[in-house]
């Protein structure tokens, strides 16, 4: 068993947390496939890391993450950004709403201004 450890930390480059499954002499490595996933991650990506709670800041944030946990950080902020995305729209579709009750109400219309606009257009072109 502690010939296996020392070959399993060689292959993957680094310390790897081995534990044993009980009932056997089976091995689980956590970090088994790491060396071959890692990611270096830019500066967006540690915020992402960061703001998804991943780390507490970006001096915490390691120049080398697993694939996996970036894959994650980046899918919940698309969520986020959707989810934003969203609310901005709804909130927008509202203002405009307002807007157009508020110029329905004053007596302006699109047609309105169209047609005073050509009339104006054809008296400036004479």
């Amino acid at each position: 068993m502690f010939r296996l450890t020392q070959l399993l930390r060689q292959s993957v480059g680094r310390a790897a947390s081995v534990r044993q499954i009980s009932g056997g002499n089976q091995l689980c490595s956590s970090a088994q496939n790491v060396g071959a996933n890692l990611h270096k991650v830019n500066n967006l990506e540690k915020r992402f890391l960061v703001w998804t709670g991943k780390y507490k800041a970006l001096g915490d944030v390691p120049d080398m993450v697993a694939g996996e946990v970036v894959e994650k950080a980046r899918n919940k902020m698309r969520i986020r950004v959707a989810n934003g995305m969203m609310g901005i729209t709804l909130i927008a579709c509202l203002v405009m709403s307002i807007m157009g009750k508020r110029a329905h109400d004053k007596g302006e219309s699109v047609q309105k201004e169209n047609l005073e606009w050509h009339k104006s257009h054809k008296e400036g072109a004479k």
